[in-house]
């Protein structure tokens, strides 16, 4: 349908194929990125004493570590090849930014009258936090992990492509890492190899961008209205 790469094998076969693995480990990246941002970020809001001055602190460190060089060395070191672990990696080191957003929103969600009013029925902390505060950031969760899963997918991608993560057949980032290297795609006809995996990701790329779009405007329908 698409033609053959240098190797000869099926170009759409290999697209549909490595789908499934940049699919994978993007969910995973967004997953354990937004449940650790989305904790931490919340608690760290909400809780005012040393217990929030701690949980800042640590997002601080993790803000500051060059996340995508650290696994590229984990990666390299275990010599991941699974998608699982490397969307954990890659999950473990995006959280920060989420978390550091989350809590702003926290700090300001925590002076309304009905968080006052929970406290003054002396709920605990944890139904504060969970029932009380977490559903009215929802939205902003979904928008987030939406973002968040569209960086892992060009962060994977791209860190495939330059050949820094231990090489792994059948996904869009080695397609076009190989394609390069043969040169493939000089010829008219080897041209597919490299076009067909980067059209690919620049489509998913605008679906992410258009679902986000879409979910920011059914959780805020003042949006629509514009």
């Amino acid at each position: 349908m698409l033609g053959t790469d240098g190797e000869g094998e099926d170009i759409f076969g290999e697209i549909a194929y490595g789908a499934g693995f940049i699919l994978q480990l993007s969910f995973i990246a967004a997953i354990v990125a937004t449940v650790i941002g989305t904790i931490v970020g919340i608690t760290s809001g909400y809780l005012i004493g040393p217990s929030g001055r701690i949980l800042t602190v640590v997002t601080d460190i993790a803000l500051t570590i060059p996340g995508l060089i650290l696994v590229i060395v984990v990666a390299s070191v275990l010599k991941a090849t699974n998608p699982l672990v490397v969307g954990l990696l890659l999950g473990l080191v995006g959280w920060a930014p989420f978390s550091r957003s989350i809590r702003s929103q926290i700090i300001v969600l925590r002076k309304e009258p009905f968080i006052e009013t929970a406290q003054m029925m002396s709920l605990s902390r944890f139904r504060i936090i969970f029932v009380e505060l977490m559903p009215n950031v929802m939205a902003f969760i979904a928008v987030n992990f939406v973002f968040i899963f569209e960086i892992s997918l060009f962060a994977s991608v791209g860190l495939y492509y330059l050949g820094v993560l231990p090489y792994n057949h059948l996904n869009w980032g080695t397609m076009m890492n190989q394609a390069f290297q043969q040169g493939s795609f000089l010829t008219a006809s080897g041209l597919p190899s490299l076009v067909v995996p980067l059209a690919s990701v620049s489509l998913l790329a605008l679906g992410l961008i258009l679902l986000s779009t879409g979910l920011e405007e059914t959780f805020n329908p003042r949006l629509m209205k514009n």
